[in-house]
């Protein structure tokens, strides 16, 4: 009887103590079916787990860190410590995004692994899980090129790397290398970077002797263009043979030896005035260069030109012209000696008309970038010894006007 009691005693005790773990389990929404209470060591004959064959183990991604940066078309796998039901596997989309449950469209494309699992988390944290541990691993890297066009020798898409960056070099090198004509110091890099387009400037050179410092790293979607090396210079104006002229294969070359490569001046060129048009970091420069003075004075540096340079020989200006009320109007050359006045130009010109207004000559005259007119009275210059004479300037344009009755 006892022990009828205490069975009965006993089975009452568990049926309480089993209702008060329901009502808990209930309350915090955890199931209490049998399975979920059984026991989680296996039966003493129940046969031992096996070990997975290499065929049916999952493949291995690539290694990722939380430095990886994400790109449209990377395959990644997103989870959720805890949350199987969360786990998703998704491609980047062209627009850098993918979808996520619960929280929507999260832009990756473009950040880091460690941001992009910072976002996620930190929207699941606010208002659907507490604190949850998420990792973004790339499982599939997209493809991803460049373009390298220009002076190579397989110019076209360079596919880079998966998970790995690669080097302007290298990416040259994947294009087969360079072409005998090839640019080497002024290779330009045309980017995309937040919508701006920007072209950057890289010397090869540099980079390949390791004086520029660190490797300079290409993006994908970068166009790299090595340009064709000018090997020339252009010769214009009051020269012999104006057009191009070959740079010597042995080296350099300075502007009078270009000058004499295009036969030299015409009788009308003004070798105090030289031009060298120049490209100089991306912008047009010209340079003004006095080659009679290169070349009467041993101790002036020669001027040495460089491959795309253009020079031009002006003509040379030592003239005025003389319009009007003359015998032979048109240009009248100044003399090598110069000193010629108003009253010479016009002798030159065969002298004045009968119906010439000698006393209202305009002289028309270029100061400082601007016209000038200046008003002359040629006839107090002849009757008047004590008026200084009036020097005519290279350029000048003289007018003596009808004379009105």
């Amino acid at each position: 009887m006892g022990l009828v009691v205490s069975t009965m005693s006993m089975g009452l005790s568990l049926s309480a103590v089993g209702q008060d773990v329901r009502d808990s389990a209930a309350a915090a929404n955890v199931p209490t079916n049998v399975a979920s209470l059984a026991p989680l060591t296996p039966p003493a004959d129940a046969a031992p787990a096996s070990a997975p064959t290499p065929d049916a183990a999952a493949p291995i991604p690539p290694p990722t860190t939380g430095n990886n940066i994400l790109h449209c078309d990377d395959l990644i796998r997103v989870t959720v410590f805890q949350e199987a039901d969360l786990t998703t596997e998704t491609r980047v989309t062209q627009a850098g995004t993918i979808t996520f449950p619960l929280i929507g469209t999260v832009q990756v494309a473009g950040k880091t692994i460690a941001q992009t699992e910072e976002d996620i988390r930190s929207r699941l944290d606010k208002d659907y899980i507490v604190n949850p541990h998420v990792t973004v691993a790339i499982i599939e890297y997209s493809k991803r090129w460049v373009t390298v066009l220009g002076q190579v020798q397989k110019p076209g898409n360079v596919e880079m790397p998966s998970g790995a960056g690669l080097d302007l070099l290298g990416a040259i090198a994947l294009a087969g290398g360079y072409t005998p004509d090839a640019d080497m110091q002024h290779v330009a890099v045309r980017r995309i970077t937040g919508g701006n387009e920007q072209v950057l400037s890289v010397n090869a050179n540099d980079l390949a002797r390791g004086t520029s410092g660190k490797p300079f790293m290409v993006q994908p979607g970068d166009a790299v263009t090595i340009p064709y090396v000018k090997k020339w210079i252009t010769v214009l104006g009051e020269v012999q043979k104006p057009g191009r002229v070959d740079l010597p294969p042995e080296g350099t070359l300075d502007v009078l030896g270009a000058l004499a490569l295009a036969s030299g001046y015409t009788a009308d060129a003004d070798p105090t005035h030289v031009d060298i048009r120049r490209n100089v970091d991306g912008r047009d420069t010209i340079l003004t260069v006095n080659a009679t003075e290169l070349a009467q004075d041993s101790s002036v540096k020669q001027f040495l030109v460089e491959p795309g340079d253009s020079i031009t020989v002006h003509y040379n200006k030592q003239w005025v012209t003389v319009l009007g009320e003359v015998q032979r109007p048109g240009k009248v050359k100044i003399p090598p000696e110069g000193g010629l006045d108003l009253l010479g130009a016009i002798a030159l010109a065969s002298g004045f008309n009968p119906d010439a207004d000698v006393s209202h000559i305009a002289v028309r005259r270029t100061v400082n970038g601007k016209d000038v007119l200046l008003n002359v009275d040629a006839k107090e210059l002849s009757r008047n010894a004590n008026v200084a004479a009036f020097l005519v300037q290279p350029g000048d344009s003289i007018t003596v006007p009808q004379r009105i009755f």
